[in-house]
């Protein structure tokens, strides 16, 4: 991105404000999914593995966010995808992210 936004400044006569909105979309979102992740499996472990046992084809799809082949968002909204209802709210507060439920809901996975 840092690259990016330094080849591209040449024809904007310096100007590097697109490598903070290129961190702003890329980076930043990621960042902030990996640590309301972290805060959840870290505040209740037991539930948290049990999820991912529940959902076997989670510790598939996290391999592919770590060898970099999906991302931190899309295992956040997979993993939640056919959790019941109770454990994602809860998880939603402890991770300090209400849109979670919202957004399940939009998808009709109520």
């Amino acid at each position: 991105l840092a690259a990016q936004a330094i080849l591209t400044a040449g024809s904007r006569g310096g100007d590097l404000s697109s490598y903070q909105t290129a961190v702003s979309t890329a980076i930043i979102p990621e960042l902030e999914a990996a640590g309301r992740l972290s805060r959840v499996a870290h505040r209740m472990p037991w539930l948290w593995f049990r999820i991912l046992k529940w959902r076997r084809g989670m510790i598939a799809l996290y391999r592919k966010v770590l060898v970099g082949e999906t991302n931190y968002r899309v295992f956040e909204e997979q993993i939640w995808a056919a959790t019941p209802r109770p454990v994602v709210m809860l998880f939603d507060l402890w991770a300090g992210r209400a849109d979670l439920s919202d957004r399940r809901q939009k998808l009709g996975n109520w």
